[in-house]
């Protein structure tokens, strides 16, 4: 499964990078990608392990940018996340 999330407060390319290696390192990503420029998170995992795949994604960019981690963050998670399994 492959899903794309909208993530506001990624203030620069370098912390995009930094949030991209260390989300790509968790068990059962396939693919990850954080972009600055459109401030995504795009990530790919087994479909049967997406929800923890997403959970750890969510706790990582937490402990490494806790300043961009808000409320903000988790709703357009879920909004996305419901939008698109319409």
């Amino acid at each position: 499964m492959r899903k794309s999330y909208k993530v506001n407060g990624i203030d620069c390319a370098n912390c995009a990078a930094k949030l991209e290696r260390n989300i790509a390192k968790i068990k059962g990503v396939e693919s990850c990608a954080v972009v600055f420029a459109t401030q995504k998170l795009i990530l790919e995992a087994a479909d049967d392990k997406f929800d923890a795949v997403l959970d750890e994604a969510i706790a990582v960019t937490k402990k490494l940018e806790p300043s961009m981690f808000s409320t903000t963050f988790c709703l357009w998670i879920t909004f996305f996340d419901k939008i698109k399994s319409l």
